[in-house]
């Protein structure tokens, strides 16, 4: 009963070492908002004829940095304009580049940097990502909207002149704007 005992304890030490985790690369400055982290998982196999373990399997995972907070933007355009030029905001953790692209899978950067102002001729998404060293937050998307301006109001009053006498009526009409 004591070596079946003695032999379900070894198998069970060796069970539980031969698997490890192991957590490094963590920035000396920890920050609630980005945690940079590589996770290694190694899985060791003892052979007990020749005495020596091997690794089955080495993975790597690389930690995701937060993506960036952003702000919409919006601008009214004339009936006269092609083009109007739309503010949209980004920010990400301490020390975080900002980068701007058309779509989601674009890997031409449009602009570096937390605000970025387009000049657009109708309602866009752009997307954006935080870059720290080799680490990229998911890109997330901003939406810069345009609205046509409506044509503007001309407010009559009637007695047109300028002065005004107590109890006299006033009528005011409004001629333009609308759709």
């Amino acid at each position: 009963m004591k070596n079946k005992l003695f032999l379900f304890l070894i198998l069970l030490f060796f069970s539980l070492l031969g698997s490890k985790t192991k957590a490094g690369n963590f920035e000396k400055n920890f920050s609630n908002s980005r945690i940079n982290l590589h996770l290694v998982l190694d899985r060791q196999v003892i052979d007990t004829v020749k005495k020596a373990s091997k690794a089955l399997k080495n993975s790597k995972t690389k930690a995701l940095i937060p993506p960036p907070l952003t702000t919409a933007g919006s601008s009214c355009k004339l009936a006269t304009d092609s083009l109007v030029r739309v503010f949209i905001t980004a920010s990400g953790g301490s020390g975080d580049a900002i980068e701007w692209f058309s779509n989601q899978t674009s890997n031409t950067i449009l602009h570096t940097g937390s605000i970025y102002g387009p000049n657009v001729s109708e309602t866009t998404t752009f997307y954006v990502q935080s870059h720290a060293g080799s680490d990229v937050s998911i890109r997330v998307p901003v939406v810069a909207s345009v609205y046509d301006s409506p044509p503007p109001v001309t407010l009559i009053s009637f007695p047109s002149n300028d002065e005004l006498c107590e109890g006299l009526p006033i009528s005011f009409s409004a001629v333009g704007g609308g759709r």
